[in-house]
C-alpha cells in the first residue's frame, strides 16, 4: 500500500494533515486518497492494511472510540509514513488524549451545579463520556474551521442526520452557538478550553537556548523524548489528579 505521503503533493498533503487537530482525521484522509486511486478500495481493505478490525477502525473513524499511542505508531507503521510524520501523528495523538480527560474534569464539575435538573445532568454526563461531542468542540478551535455540518462530516464518520444531533445537543447546552453565519464555541465551552489550556501549563520550566541551524534536530530529539515519557511514565486517565509534562520548542 503507496501511503500519501509518497505522493507527488507531499509536502500539500503532509501540511494538510498536521492542520488537522483529530487524529482521526489523519487516517480518513488516508483512505480517501486511497479510495480515490481505487474506487473498490473498501474500508474492510483499509483495516486490513491497518491490521485492525472492521468494527474498530468504524469506531476511530467516528470518534467513538480513541486511538491509544501503542495503536497509532502501529497505524503510522503500517501506513509507511516517515519518521517525522510519523512522530507527529504519535504526538498529536497523546495531546489530544490528554485534552480530553481535561475536559471531562472540567465539565464534571458543572454537574455538581444545583441549578441543573436530573435530566440536564445526565444528559450533561453523558456528552462527557461520549468521545464525538468533544471532537467537534475541537473542530470548532481549528483556524480553518468552515461553519457547516458537510465539513464536520468529511472529519467524522457519521450520517447527516447523526452529525446533526450531536451539534443540537452540543447547542442545547450553550457549548457552541449556531446563531449566527460563522459558528463558535459556546461561553461555557470557550472557558473549559481556557481552563484546560491552563492545567496544561507546566509549573517547572527549563530553558536552554541553542542557534537555530539546530533547532530541526531539537525538535526530533523533543519528539522522541516525550515518546520515550509515554511509554514509560504511561498515562493518567483514571480521573485522579495529574501532573502535566510539556516539553516545547519557543522560538524568538
Amino acid at each position: 500500500m503507496q501511503p500519501i505521503t509518497n505522493s507527488e503533493s507531499f509536502e500539500a498533503k503532509q501540511q494538510q494533515l498536521k492542520s488537522e487537530m483529530l487524529p482521526s482525521t489523519w487516517l480518513k484522509l488516508e483512505y480517501d486518497e486511497l479510495k480515490k486511486r481505487n474506487h473498490r478500495y473498501s474500508l474492510r481493505s483499509f483495516a486490513a492494511a491497518l491490521k485492525i478490525s472492521s468494527g474498530r477502525l468504524s469506531e476511530y473513524l467516528s470518534n467513538k472510540r480513541q486511538i491509544t499511542f501503542d495503536i497509532g505508531k502501529k497505524m503510522a507503521d503500517n501506513l509507511n509514513f516517515d519518521s517525522t510524520l510519523a512522530s507527529d501523528f504519535e504526538d498529536r495523538i497523546i495531546k489530544y488524549r490528554q485534552e480530553r480527560s481535561h475536559f471531562k474534569k472540567v465539565v464534571s464539575k458543572r454537574l455538581n451545579n444545583t441549578e441543573l435538573s436530573p435530566a440536564e445532568k445526565q444528559d450533561l454526563s453523558e456528552i462527557i463520556n461520549d468521545p464525538r461531542y468533544f471532537a467537534i468542540l475541537k473542530l470548532f478551535t481549528q483556524a480553518h474551521f468552515e461553519s457547516s455540518s458537510e465539513y464536520i462530516l468529511k472529519r467524522i464518520s457519521a450520517s447527516t442526520e447523526g452529525v446533526e444531533r450531536l451539534l443540537n445537543r452540543l447547542e442545547y447546552h450553550r457549548l457552541i452557538d449556531r446563531s449566527q453565519p460563522q459558528w463558535k464555541l459556546g461561553y461555557f465551552a470557550n472557558g473549559i478550553f481556557s481552563k484546560v489550556n491552563a492545567q496544561l501549563t507546566p509549573e517547572l520550566t527549563q530553558i536552554i537556548n541553542i542557534s537555530p541551524e539546530k533547532a530541526a534536530l531539537a525538535t526530533q530529539l523533543i519528539k522522541e523524548f516525550h515518546q520515550n515519557l509515554i511509554k514509560t511514565l504511561g498515562e493518567n486517565n483514571n480521573g485522579t489528579s495529574t501532573c502535566q509534562i510539556r516539553i516545547q520548542l519557543l522560538r524568538n
